[in-house]
């Protein structure tokens, strides 16, 4: 028995995909974990700074997307420094997205941490937009999040638009989009419309504007 060149290429396809996604969870795991012990050594929530030098300049100052003024001077408390927990900011593995950088940013996922149905906190999460539509769908099938439709649901709302990135700074004020489902409404958890309720992690379709796929998973919870 032979298979098909298609065959042979869609499972190759199928392969790549899933060393791809796994990669990109360890990274968010790896980012999140090295939150939880920089709060455990005393750095606030605000405190966190996930600065790299993204203009490349050399000097971490307000021109950088991530620069928290709130954040100790010795860099003890930044995620992406020796001084603090020492990893390296990545670019996402090749061909799951067109955007060519995660964002972290604010996000209102519902029934997570101490959220409760219209009454959100503001969680922290780590986001990758314009994924592809299989990365996002095989993302779902392996946190088990039902499809809708045969499709990816879709989520009330736009969590990238406003400031858009809206890099995290040190500050949750202002306002944030929720990560409901299209039904906006986390009553009665999970159900029809209701596909993101309390999932920390999930590849989601914006309802309107670009209606980009987008992949989330929240480092920490409040």
């Amino acid at each position: 028995m032979t298979r098909s060149g298609s065959s042979t290429n869609d499972t190759g396809d199928y392969e790549q995909q899933s060393i791809a996604i796994d990669e990109m969870m360890s990274y968010a795991y790896s980012i999140e974990n090295a939150v939880q012990s920089l709060q455990a050594r005393g750095c606030s929530e605000n405190e966190i700074s996930f600065w790299h030098d993204s203009d490349g300049n050399g000097t971490e100052d307000g021109s950088d997307n991530y620069f928290n003024a709130n954040s100790p001077s010795d860099r003890s408390c930044h995620i992406f420094q020796p001084e603090g927990a020492g990893l390296t900011w990545l670019d996402p593995p090749v061909g799951i997205a067109d955007y060519p950088d995660y964002v972290i940013k604010l996000a209102d996922v519902t029934n997570v941490g101490t959220s409760n149905n219209g009454k959100p906190g503001k969680d922290i999460v780590l986001t990758l937009i314009q994924m592809n539509e299989t990365v996002c769908r095989s993302i779902n099938r392996k946190f088990n999040i039902p499809e809708v439709g045969g499709t990816v649901p879709e989520d009330n709302g736009d969590i990238v638009d406003g400031s858009f990135p809206g890099y995290y700074t040190g500050s949750f004020s202002g306002a944030t989009n929720g990560i409901d489902g299209l039904a906006n409404n986390c009553t009665g958890g999970q159900g029809p419309n209701r596909e993101y309720c309390g999932e920390t992690t999930a590849c989601l379709k914006e309802e309107t504007n670009n209606e980009y796929f987008i992949f989330y998973h929240v480092l920490i919870a409040r």
